[in-house]
């Protein structure tokens, strides 16, 4: 089985992975973006890249399938850079599988 990635965005923020083999979905609809996340998860792909902005908005969508395995849906910065979501969700998710949040200072 082909390990498949995929990002989900606007096009000036995503444009760069398909330069480096990443099957691209430009989108700022919801609709849009939760059949796009259905058939990713469909098709088994491996890691499923968003930008930061649709994450946030479209959290609903995005957590319905973190009860999954594959696809892992990972937020990535836009092109106005990050807004700490994905840092974030990253801090909650270590924070769940190790039982203490590790990033406390």
């Amino acid at each position: 089985m082909a390990n498949k990635i995929a990002a989900i965005g606007k096009r000036d923020a995503i444009l760069p992975y398909k330069a480096i083999g990443v099957e691209i979905y430009i989108t700022e609809e919801k609709s849009e973006f939760k059949n796009i996340i259905e058939k990713l998860v469909e098709e088994k792909y491996a890691i499923v890249l968003v930008t930061e902005e649709l994450a946030e908005n479209f959290a609903d969508i995005i957590r319905e399938y973190n009860e999954y395995m594959i696809p892992s849906i990972i937020p990535v910065p836009g092109t106005e850079g990050s807004t700490g979501y994905g840092a974030k969700r990253l801090r909650e998710a270590v924070k769940k599988a190790v039982g203490a949040d590790i990033y406390a200072e």
